[in-house]
């Protein structure tokens, strides 16, 4: 789905927060987290990202990571609480590749347990992360 006034799009088949992250169910209570295509545009080009190691427990609001980018360095908050079950460590071949030209799928970056399962529902809709992030001129 294309952001209004913007040169970017959004994934109709997850969830977002503010933050710019995208939070995708994989399996039960299992979900998948990446940056959006916005973010990845506010960045420019990546440089580096530190990840939680598999088996760190996190709560929702908790450091979760940190992007070194050309614009801009950003610190992200978790979207949701549990417990850290993958790390995408291909990203680190070629972040560009990866996170920055194929964020919605080749760049997802780590992969959660939920251990608080209704935090699911607290996430924003595609066309509520796009209906803020819209640019519209008058």
């Amino acid at each position: 789905m294309k952001i209004p006034g913007c040169t970017t799009s959004t994934a109709t088949d997850r969830k977002y927060v503010i933050e710019h992250m995208w939070i995708r169910m994989v399996a039960e209570n299992i979900v998948a987290i990446g940056i959006t295509e916005k973010m990845s545009e506010l960045t420019d080009y990546i440089s580096d990202i530190s990840l939680p190691e598999v088996g760190t427990t996190l709560n929702k609001g908790d450091y979760l990571m940190f992007i070194t980018a050309a614009k801009m360095n950003v610190e992200f908050p978790a979207p949701v609480s549990g417990t850290v079950m993958q790390r995408n460590n291909d990203i680190f071949v070629d972040l560009v590749a990866m996170v920055n030209n194929d964020p919605y799928v080749k760049g997802w970056l780590i992969t959660i347990q939920l251990s608080h399962p209704a935090e699911w529902d607290e996430l924003l809709t595609p066309q509520e992360y796009t209906d803020l992030n819209a640019k519209v001129y008058e």
